[in-house]
């Protein structure tokens, strides 16, 4: 059976919920592929299958859209996903089983390298339904992205517009920084919703953390420089979502923003895994490469 990569949404986590733009890609090395099994130890796994097939059950579209009677049968006969995407961390762990099996079980679903912009909403309506039932409420964009395979800009609410070419360089690089314990994402973006519902203010700032975004992402596609931008983006997480941080991190965050030499940001959900770090500092630079907590993102070079 196919393998399905994880993705990085570079720019956007919860704010893309909101209306924002987002950027994400696939990312080489985290991987997962459906299977079958005899073994035990995978037990747990298939029984969570088993609750996600009630789940989809339960939904008149994804009915209609996939075989769920066959997969029904394969879970019976040990069907599950073998993946090395560590699950909490923020890099599509839920996106490419969600990926894997619609890829499998639907009953229209064609893998292709370009697709029309009706076709790749369609197709993320459908993964956030089915992302839904690990997160509680999901953009789609982690499952579309490990679907599909191919980095996108999600411009606006309507529209997700594939990067057929590189993106221009940028200076500086960004690393993935392992915060060495993972999370649960539905409780977080749980608190979010919530709280963006019903506090005025919070849902001022959060306006303001969509806006820097959207800039982020404007100057990535030209090549501009994001120095600042990121500085703002790193600032506003740090001061509205202390939640999403680990205490632990929170010097590292704090030192970064006051010595300006390297920007941190959360890697989906947040409060652990993977966090996002920028550096434009050739020093940091060199200390992070040999750091194996970071773990440099290819950016610039097709994704």
């Amino acid at each position: 059976m196919r393998s399905f990569n994880g993705k990085i949404l570079l720019f956007g986590e919860y704010a893309i919920i909101k209306g924002s733009m987002g950027l994400a890609f696939p990312i080489e090395g985290f991987a997962g592929q459906l299977d079958f099994t005899e073994n035990s130890q995978n037990l747990s796994q298939k029984l969570r299958l088993d609750e996600f097939y009630k789940y989809l059950k339960g939904s008149k579209l994804l009915n209609q859209t996939m075989n769920l009677a066959r997969l029904k049968t394969d879970i019976e006969k040990g069907l599950y996903f073998k993946s090395n995407i560590p699950q909490g961390y923020g890099i599509g762990s839920s996106g490419a089983l969600c990926a894997g099996l619609y890829a499998e079980y639907a009953l229209d679903f064609e893998q292709k390298t370009h697709y029309e912009n009706d076709e790749l909403m369609s197709l993320k309506d459908i993964m956030s339904l089915m992302e839904s039932f690990y997160h509680g409420t999901s953009s789609g964009i982690d499952c579309l992205i490990s679907l599909i395979n191919l980095p996108v800009i999600i411009e606006s609410r309507s529209k997700v517009k594939i990067c057929e070419n590189p993106l221009p360089k940028i200076p500086g690089h960004f690393y993935l920084f392992d915060s060495g314990k993972a999370r649960m994402t539905s409780s977080f973006v749980h608190d979010f919703m919530e709280k963006f519902e019903k506090n005025t203010e919070y849902r001022e700032q959060i306006m303001q953390f969509v806006n820097v975004t959207n800039d982020i992402i404007k100057k990535c596609k030209v090549g501009q420089n994001i120095d600042e931008s990121f500085h703002q983006l790193s600032r506003l997480q740090y001061l509205h979502m202390p939640k999403m941080i680990p205490q632990s991190l929170k010097n590292f965050w704090l030192t970064g923003l006051e010595s300006r030499k390297y920007y941190v940001k959360l890697c989906g959900a947040g409060g652990g895994g993977y966090f996002i770090v920028y550096t434009h500092d050739p020093e940091t630079q060199s200390k992070f490469d040999s750091d194996q907590a970071f773990t440099r993102i290819k950016y610039g070079q097709g994704l």
